[in-house]
């Protein structure tokens, strides 16, 4: 069985703790619910590819997003390998407090680790926002993070990345294979939001034309 150890952070309300109660239960929150402090959870998994069955185990600690606890968090950063950063496509200011928040993982978490960049989406209200896809691909280089968008009411999107999550592993875990050099964040399709290959370096796509359309 592998084993990957994920700290999950972001602004408050970003559905972060909604996102590990569906990998518990496959249900979503109907209710807001804050969370206090840190909550720890492990979740097992099975990743499926080319007629082979991977069993993983998620190792998950959801890091409240209100200010109060981020001193708290911060003892718990050195636990993570994989660090997902949560922010709501509708609201830009979460977008901006994630710069904040990779500065306390810098300085408190591990000197190697995997940063992926979560968009949420929900089904109530609107889901205009200001934030321009520049500026999430500007951060993503910066910090050398994989980014993406789930919509917290689609399963499919969220198997998708717990998917990539898996194949990535792997690929390192298996081979250590560099990134091609010729899948990169300019071969990205404009309208798909998707690179020609995946690897660590790109983004993909995983707002699935049959599940996530609006």
């Amino acid at each position: 069985m592998y084993s990957i150890n994920i700290c999950i952070s972001g602004d408050m309300n970003t559905g972060k703790s909604s996102f590990v109660y569906f990998l518990q239960t496959s249900k979503i929150y109907d209710y807001y619910v804050s969370t206090i402090g840190v909550e720890f959870t492990s979740i097992p998994y099975i990743y499926c590819h080319n007629n082979n069955e991977y069993k993983f185990k998620f190792n998950i600690w959801d890091c409240s997003g209100n200010k109060k606890f981020r001193n708290i968090c911060r003892y718990f950063y050195n636990k993570g390998q994989t660090f997902f950063l949560f922010y709501e496509s509708s609201r830009y200011n979460t977008f901006l407090e994630l710069e904040n928040i990779y500065n306390y993982i810098e300085r408190y978490g591990p000197s190697e680790k995997k940063y992926y960049l979560i968009g949420t989406k929900s089904n109530y209200g609107t889901n205009q926002s200001t934030l321009e896809l520049s500026e999430i691909i500007s951060f993503a280089k910066k910090i050398n993070a994989t980014y993406t968008n789930i919509n917290l009411y689609k399963c499919d999107t969220i198997y998708t990345l717990l998917d990539f999550l898996c194949k990535q592993y792997l690929e390192k875990h298996n081979s250590n294979q560099d990134c091609n050099p010729d899948c990169n964040q300019d071969s990205m399709d404009s309208e798909m939001n998707t690179c020609c290959k995946i690897c660590d370096n790109c983004c993909f796509n995983l707002l699935l034309s049959k599940c996530n359309r609006d």
